[in-house]
């Protein structure tokens, strides 16, 4: 998102799910995660708050309290939990290449052992009766 303030954000549900809420509210929750240093932002001809889309003093008041997360929410945790999760998929994924790698080699070595074991045992020539 390039710019600072408030957004807009469409939720649809699927009709037969909407059917039982059409007369109250759907419950959303949102959970969002900013990562990164804080940057300057662009510089204006005019006053952005004016044109509706800046951020006022009281939204940079807002912005430094940091609310208290819910109990149990990861989002709101102040751990490396994103830095946990990458470290876990990449395991995942060496795990993944490793296996699939060992099982085709394996596959190999099978089909070349029983070709030369079929190649041993076929003669030529006339059957050993005559």
């Amino acid at each position: 998102m390039s710019f600072s303030g408030g957004y807009f954000l469409a939720v649809t549900l699927n009709p037969p799910q909407v059917e039982p809420h059409l007369n109250s509210s759907v419950p959303v929750v949102l959970r969002v995660r900013v990562a990164g240093d804080t940057r300057g932002g662009p510089t204006y001809d005019k006053d952005p708050v004016k044109a509706g889309f800046g951020l006022t003093a009281a939204d940079r008041r807002a912005a430094k309290r940091h609310p208290v997360a819910a109990d149990g929410d990861r989002m709101g945790s102040s751990g490396s939990g994103a830095a946990d999760s990458k470290d876990a998929l990449r395991v995942v994924g060496y795990a993944g290449i490793g296996t699939g790698t060992a099982l085709v080699l394996g596959l190999g070595v099978w089909t070349l052992t029983a070709r030369r074991r079929a190649s041993a045992q076929q003669r030529y020539g006339p059957p050993p009766a005559w």
